[in-house]
């Protein structure tokens, strides 16, 4: 179910409830898809089919997956993700946008992302997006709009 009387996941209730860091981005899908399935498979982390995630051997320390999994005392710190399809009859892609509450989280990702940690792998993915600006934006939660709108008049 979409729109506002859906369920939430607790994740999207915390984020919410606290306001969100996003940092927009784009994928070249074009690029993307010159690529086999099984290297498409390789470079997400996922199989395209099933969108299953790929384990053990069968997961490329470059792949996204690898790269953006990250764990604190045994959990993984999640992030909530939405994409959509983007763009004019000449250049086109996919819109992506990462939502989290905890803005240094972002910050451990992306060091994995572009290598910049002592393993210096990057992430595959970046080979086909690129930042849609150098900008990560705030989104403050529904109730402090609320705050800052004041009281309703009547």
């Amino acid at each position: 179910m979409s729109g506002p009387n859906r369920q939430r996941s607790p994740t999207e209730t915390a984020m919410i409830s606290a306001g969100s860091s996003m940092a927009p981005r784009t994928h070249n899908l074009t690029a993307f898809h010159t690529n086999s399935i099984p290297e498409q498979e390789r470079v997400v982390g996922r199989t395209k089919a099933g969108n299953i995630e790929l384990t053990g051997t069968a997961l490329p320390s470059t792949a996204h997956l690898a790269r953006v999994q990250i764990h604190q005392d045994g959990q993984e710190l999640p992030i909530y993700r939405r994409s959509v399809p983007c763009g004019t009859v000449t250049e086109h892609g996919l819109y992506f946008v990462a939502f989290s509450a905890d803005r240094p989280r972002y910050d451990r990702m992306l060091v994995r992302m572009f290598g910049a940690t002592e393993d210096g792998v990057h992430d595959h993915l970046t080979d086909f997006s690129r930042p849609v600006s150098g900008a990560c934006y705030f989104a403050p939660s529904l109730s402090a709009l609320n705050d800052l709108a004041g009281p309703e008049d009547e």
